[in-house]
C-alpha cells in the first residue's frame, strides 16, 4: 500500500450549524463569532488532527475514516 497517498474528506456546515454551536461558547467567543465566520468562509479550513491530544486524535480519525468509507460504500456495490 502506498503510504504517501492521502484522502481528503470534505465536510460542510452552514451558518445555522455554526450559530447553534456558538450558543455553547463563552461570551468572549460569541463576541468574535462574526469575525470567525467571515474568516472560515473565505477559504477551505484545514483541520490539523495532530494538534489534538492522543485520545481525541484517535477518536476523530475513527469517525472520519469510518464516515469516508460509509460515504463511498454505495459506489463499491455498482
Amino acid at each position: 500500500m502506498e503510504e504517501k497517498q492521502k484522502v481528503q474528506v470534505v465536510f460542510e456546515f452552514d451558518r445555522e450549524d455554526f450559530e447553534s454551536i456558538m450558543t455553547l461558547k463563552s461570551p468572549e467567543e460569541k463576541e468574535t463569532a462574526e469575525e470567525v465566520w467571515n474568516a472560515m468562509v473565505k477559504e477551505p479550513v484545514v483541520v490539523k488532527v495532530d494538534s489534538l491530544d492522543e485520545r481525541d486524535r484517535y477518536d476523530v480519525k475513527v469517525i472520519m475514516v469510518s464516515w469516508a468509507m460509509y460515504a463511498i460504500a454505495d459506489r463499491l456495490e455498482e
